[in-house]
């Protein structure tokens, strides 16, 4: 269920979990051009508002009169919560994955990847050896 819409520009985003989705505490919001367009306990809601405001082109007050039906997303299967940081110091960048990391507080860059799978699998091996370039 959407809780509020605002009209200004966030702050404090954690990282993109879905297109448009962000993941922010303990919950997501939908963000496009700097709009926040809602705030949602549940991802499968957030995805399915997504998906509804795409089709009627980002215009708010036609999703407000967009007929009820039901969310296809809520017979998807949700990753166990310890899964929840699956995607931890993975970022979506020029048409890969890059791999980064504050450490000592600076910022490190561990490469980027073509796949992420293979993003994935550095960073756990990154994570394996202590952060440790071998």
């Amino acid at each position: 269920m959407l809780h509020s819409i605002f009209l200004i520009g966030c702050d404090n985003i954690v990282g993109k979990f879905y297109r448009y989705i962000y993941k922010k505490n303990n919950g997501y919001q939908i963000l496009k051009d700097n709009i926040h367009y809602g705030w949602y306990d549940d991802i499968r809601w957030a995805l399915f508002d997504r998906d509804r405001l795409e089709a009627c082109d980002w215009d708010f007050e036609e999703f407000v009169w967009l007929p009820e039906k039901d969310n296809p997303y809520m017979d998807m299967r949700l990753p166990p919560k310890e899964l929840d940081n699956w995607r931890q110091y993975v970022y979506p960048r020029d048409g890969g994955f890059m791999i980064q990391k504050k450490i000592n507080g600076r910022l490190k860059y561990f490469g980027v990847y073509s796949t992420l799978e293979e993003a994935l699998d550095v960073r756990d091996e990154l994570i394996e050896n202590g952060w440790k370039i071998t």
